[in-house]
């Protein structure tokens, strides 16, 4: 299944501008993990997010620390 991630951005334009979409969960970890350094990463359910049209929103961390959203993990 693939996942849209978008990097967590002061604004929700900024943050949909780096949509890219990922063929699974491992590509997504793959390219955080490129961008921050090696680390945990993880998601869980954020919310629903009427405003994109994503039915579920995960938020997705690094070591701990917001970094982006997703529409799948």
């Amino acid at each position: 299944m693939a996942i849209l991630y978008r990097e967590h951005r002061g604004s929700l334009d900024d943050s949909m501008a780096t949509t890219k979409e990922y063929p699974d969960r491992d590509g997504v970890t793959a390219a955080v993990n490129l961008m921050y350094g090696p680390g945990t990463v993880t998601g869980r359910f954020y919310a629903v997010d009427k405003r994109i049209d994503w039915p579920e929103t995960y938020i997705v961390t690094h070591n701990g620390n917001a970094v982006g959203f997703s529409d799948g993990w």
